[in-house]
Parts: structure tokens; sequence; C-alpha cells
């Protein structure tokens, strides 16, 4: 794809002192995501007052009398509780993709406008070295400080900042994926569905995240850590006996081809909804 260069930025950031894990680089990817659409415009608050705002009102249905609905403000909350779910299952399933294919993914695309192929505004994430074989839990705790510094070096960066000036209306929210082809791993998920002969518009603005990961030593950590598995992992997981192979991945990049898998749900951007100068988010 030949982009126009006066509308492509570009963001590098090394991710180096964070052991990305398939599960700690699903979570760098999700906070950058919700962060995007907040910043974009596209929801009219941060993700998790959002987050606190729908599961409050979900907490406190059929606890109290139904009088004096403000039906404005009912419907204002099925939109902004549909755009939390809908967030909420891109994002799982982003986990899910990475848990399942690893490193077969290679970058993740969100994109702002009507249609993909009528995008206003296209944000890039590409995805670095990934390391197999770790027990997921023992990162997770360790993840968070360096989670920050990380999305504190993106948002705080010239092009991001400069990005963030200009202004979209509401608007569609899809994301994509570029993932290795693999035989085996095609379709088994219903989620994202491969989209074929896909290209990204040209002529719009880019906005390239490169995360960069130096650290490429094959060594499993965990090995000397002691861990007892819970729900949230597999026993398969807690298998210390795994092994990265980086060589395998370069060798996927020359031989294989990349397609675009686009996830099924579209987020439907929508602004904040004031009654007597009360967001309705406080309101319903």
């Amino acid at each position: 794809m030949k982009t126009d260069e006066k509308n492509s930025y570009f963001i590098s950031v090394n991710v180096s002192d964070l052991i990305l894990t398939p599960l700690t680089c699903a979570a760098l990817v999700n906070e950058i995501i919700k962060n995007l659409v907040y910043q974009r415009s596209q929801i009219p608050y941060s993700f998790n007052w959002l987050e606190s705002a729908i599961k409050r009102k979900r907490s406190s249905l059929g606890k109290k009398e139904c009088k004096n609905i403000n039906l404005n403000i009912e419907k204002y909350y099925k939109v902004a509780s549909a755009a939390f779910d809908t967030l909420e299952d891109i994002m799982k399933q982003i986990k899910s993709e990475f848990l399942k294919c690893e490193d077969l993914i290679k970058e993740v695309l969100i994109l702002f406008g009507s249609t993909p192929l009528c995008a206003k505004e296209i944000f890039i994430i590409k995805i670095p070295f990934i390391s197999k074989g770790h027990i997921e839990e023992n990162h997770l705790r360790s993840m968070q400080k360096q989670q920050q510094k990380i999305l504190r070096s993106i948002f705080l960066s010239e092009d991001w900042i400069k990005a963030m000036e200009s202004s979209i209306p509401s608007t569609n929210t899809f994301v994509l994926l570029k993932k290795i082809k693999k035989t085996e791993m095609n379709n088994t998920n219903d989620f994202f569905t491969y989209k074929e002969n896909y290209s990204l518009p040209s002529r719009i603005k880019h906005y390239t995240v490169e995360l960069i990961n130096d650290k490429k030593v094959l060594s499993n950590c965990c090995s000397h850590l002691s861990i007892h598995c819970d729900s949230q992992v597999s026993q398969s997981k807690c298998n210390t006996s795994n092994t990265c192979d980086d060589n395998s991945v370069n060798e996927c990049i020359e031989t294989d081809l990349l397609e675009w898998y686009q996830a099924n749900v579209v987020v439907k951007g929508f602004k904040d909804l004031f009654v007597n100068k009360i967001s309705a988010s406080e309101l319903w």
C-alpha cells in the first residue's frame, strides 16, 4: 500500500522493558483502543467512566420503581450501553486472538469512518516480537507499571498530540487484524472474519504506532517461578516446557502471505446528552 507522506504520521515506542507475552501485548493494544476511541470523540467519557456508569445503571435495574422515566435518557442509555458492550466484545476477542495466534498477528488496525473503505482516519498498531512459553500470571502484576510508561510515551508524543488536535464527528469504529496466513488457523474465529483483497485507503490520515521489542532472548523466565494455576489459565498454559522460536516467525513472514480479518461488530460513536446541564450518565 502506498500512502501520501503528507498524511502519514509515525510513532515509535520501545517496549523492551515489558516482557511482551501474548496476554500482555493484547492488554497493551486494548488500552490503546480504549484511549483512542475516547480521544477521537467516539465516546464522550473515558472508557473507565463509561464502564462504571453502565454497570451502576445495570446494578440498579429492578431495584427502583419505574417512576418519571425520561425517555430521552433511557434511549441514550441504550446507545451508550450498546457501544460499551461492543468495545468489551472487541477487546475480549483481541485477547482471545493473541492467546490463540500468538506471533501470527502483525498489525491491529482501527478505522474511523462510515465503512472500512471510506475511513476518515486510520490508526495502525504494529506488533513486535512476542515471547511465548511464559506463564501469563507471572507477568500481569509487573505489567501495570511498564504499561503506563509505554502509554505515556505514545499519548504524549508530538505526532499523537498533533493527531488529537483535529476533530472528527461521531462515526463508526472498525477493528481489523493483519495476520500471517496459516491454513490450520484460518476461519477458527467467527468474530474476526477474513476480508478478501482488502487494501487500506491511501489518501487519508494514517497514524502508525510501532511497538519495538529489542528483547529477543529466547529464555523461559517462568521456569524458575512457582505458581498455582487458576480458572483464568488452562493447565496447558502452565506448562513451562514451551520454548520460543524467533526464527520460525521470521521464516513465516518471508514465505507466507498476510491477510486481513475484520471484527464483525462496529462501535457506533455517540455524544454526551445533557439534561438541565447535567450529563445523562449521572441521571439514568
